[in-house]
Formats: structure tokens, sequence, C-alpha cells
């Protein structure tokens, strides 16, 4: 999940408005987000690649983003406009199953607290990680029977934010190793 810009002197305004570049501005949005996370949580990258593989808090930010949407967050247009539902509520988003949308496709019937800002990417995005991904962390190990398998730190983390469902029918069952082949 190498997203590194090339050429520093590139800008979002720059970055021509195609289906890759849009992920490509997607995802150095989501990027920044998490180092600010990264930052304020004091979580450690190391923690994060012994637990889960992932170089970085914000390699594994990314590879949650490129399961949960493939790194899209409004529905398609003629246009590819990255941003375009900024701000324009839920029927502009990219809508998985259920009620769950945008980039880190939020369920908004779970998570009705981000109902009014889930179109918003910034919110969006922090909301997935500090709210979701960051509380879900432990380092005690929780059993996922679906799975016959237990989980603690990171892993744990990336379990909750799925869900720890009973119902193995119901969600992703390899979820946290889903995320984790997304290098």
């Amino acid at each position: 999940a190498n997203l590194a810009k090339s050429d520093s002197t590139t800008t979002k305004s720059a970055i021509p408005e195609t289906f890759s570049s849009c992920k490509e501005e997607i995802g150095y949005s989501i990027m920044e987000i998490a180092n600010e996370i990264k930052t304020e949580k004091q979580i450690s990258d190391n923690d994060v690649k012994q637990d889960t593989g992932a170089e970085s808090f914000e390699c594994l930010i990314l590879q949650m983003a490129m399961q949960e949407s493939g790194i899209r967050h409004c529905k398609e247009t003629q246009d590819n406009a990255c941003s375009y539902c900024e701000n324009q509520g839920l029927d502009s988003l990219l809508k998985g199953s259920g009620s769950d949308y945008g980039v880190m496709q939020i369920n908004t019937d779970v998570h009705e607290g981000i109902v009014d800002s889930v179109d918003n990417l910034e919110a969006h995005v922090r909301y997935a990680v500090e709210d979701v991904l960051v509380k879900g962390y432990s380092d005690e190990s929780k059993e996922y029977t679906c799975a016959d398998t237990s989980y603690s730190g990171w892993e744990r983390a990336l379990r909750s934010y799925n869900g720890w469902n009973v119902d193995c029918t119901k969600g992703d069952v390899e979820y946290v190793e889903n995320v984790e082949t997304k290098k």
C-alpha cells in the first residue's frame, strides 16, 4: 500500500480526474488522516507491522479502504469527479450492502452518530479509524468462532471493525486475512 508521491510538487488540484488518479487523491487524504491519528494516539508502526504485516499504520488503513471500497468514496459518474459527493448526502456515496457507505463502508444503521457527516471524507475516515478501528484494539486475545481463530492487537481491531458475527453467513468471515493481503 505504497502511494508515496513521486513528484512532491504535485497538488491535489493538478491530479487529472481519472479513476486511477481519483483513487490516488483519496488515498493521499486517507494517509494524511491516518498519520494525524497515529501521532495523536501514539500508535506504533512496529506494533502494526508485527500484528498485521502492514508496513505502517497508514498502510493498514489504506489496505482497509482497498478491502472496503477499492478506495472509492463517491458513486461513479460520467466524469468520475473524485469528491463531487463531499457534503452531498448519502445518495451521492458509494453504497455497499445494506447501509454501508463511502470509502470505509461505514454502516449507518450501526453507527448512527456519523450519519450527518458520513459524506465528508475527513469525518468519514476519522470516524472509521478513531471511533471504530482504534476502539477495537486490545492486547487480549478474543476467539472468533466463525473462523475458529483468536485475534489480538491490530488483528483484533480489524475483526472488531468488521464485526464479531455469530451468524457466520453475515459479514466477511475472513476480513482480517483479506485486509492483510491488500498490499
